[in-house]
């Protein structure tokens, strides 16, 4: 350890060597993590577009409730089955 303490190459090297062993256990759990979570990005966009169309059909409603007309009918039919056809 005294050579540590008396060289300066003998510590940037150290220093150097302790930050490259950090970066490579961070690429090797970066990696585990991403091949562990390969198939959630396609759950998540699925769960995205239910809550839009979610959020759609009920302002389709509240269109429908406030002002019934037969073109806010087929739009909310529409929304309907555009739910439904993501949902499965």
């Amino acid at each position: 350890m005294k050579l540590l303490q008396r060289s300066l190459v003998a510590r940037i090297i150290a220093s150097l060597l302790a930050i490259s062993g950090m970066a490579l256990i961070s690429i090797t759990l970066t990696m585990a993590m991403s091949n562990s979570s390969r198939g959630d990005a396609a759950a998540i966009n699925v769960a995205g577009s239910l809550r839009m169309n979610a959020y759609q059909i009920m302002g389709a409603l509240q269109r429908l409730e406030y002002a019934p007309e037969e073109a806010s009918e087929e739009q909310l039919e529409a929304l309907v089955t555009r739910f439904v056809l993501v949902k499965s």
